[in-house]
């Protein structure tokens, strides 16, 4: 993290080996503790919060990175997937609906074996809500 071996020291002697225990002190709680210079303390308590904090983003940053992770599970059906912008997405929960007999059951156990076999995601699951 780049702290001085002055600093590292000082640290373990003082018992603060996570940046959770560090952050929750201020200035005069770490001179005394560390016997460190402020400017020391102040320098130590920015590196640790640069080496912890995110990056600021804005909205829009966050939901296109959200999108750019997003996987998404081919039906095969490239028109279908074409209107689901790459297929089912994964990591979620898809609602199939639709009349009897057109073929739901069908596709979601095909699409739990192709998630699993083909593209070898870790689990599938199919839930069948139809009482009868």
């Amino acid at each position: 993290m780049g702290l001085s071996e002055d600093c590292a020291e000082a640290l373990e002697r003082a018992n603060i080996g996570c940046a959770k225990d560090l952050m929750n002190k201020n200035r005069q709680e770490l001179v005394s503790l560390l016997g460190l210079h402020a400017a020391v303390c102040d320098d130590l308590l920015s590196t640790v919060a640069t080496n912890i904090c995110p990056e600021p983003r804005s909205v829009t940053e966050c939901i296109v990175a959200k999108q750019q992770r997003v996987c998404f599970l081919p039906t095969g059906l490239v028109s279908f997937d074409a209107t689901l912008r790459g297929g089912l997405p994964c990591g979620g929960i898809t609602e199939v609906v639709g009349p009897a007999g057109a073929g739901k059951t069908q596709f979601c156990l095909q699409s739990c074996v192709r998630a699993i076999g083909e593209y070898e995601h870790d689990s599938a699951i199919y839930v069948d809500t139809e009482s009868r």
